[in-house]
């Protein structure tokens, strides 16, 4: 039997995730994060940021650069995927 993940999706303010400096850390090359936020301006977000929630806070689990290049266009929420 597969353990599956589960997860609720909420709408989200950016600037409310919290990221840890081992997360607000990970290296992207300049190259990497240009073509990030011209897919993200194109395309919107294809993958969901991921955050667990602890009480009223949102800590960062997965998308760091996706929520930094977000805010950088001017975006200030999103849909993210909590997971428990």
């Amino acid at each position: 039997m597969q353990n599956k993940l589960t997860y609720s999706e909420e709408e989200v303010e950016l600037d409310k995730i919290e990221w840890t400096s081992e997360r607000a850390g990970s290296i992207l090359e300049d190259h990497e994060y240009t073509v990030l936020k011209q897919s993200i301006a194109q395309l919107g977000l294809l993958h969901p940021i991921i955050v667990a929630k602890c009480n009223d806070r949102y800590i960062g689990v997965s998308g760091y650069h996706r929520a930094k290049a977000m805010r950088e266009k001017g975006i200030t929420k999103t849909v993210v995927r909590v997971i428990p």
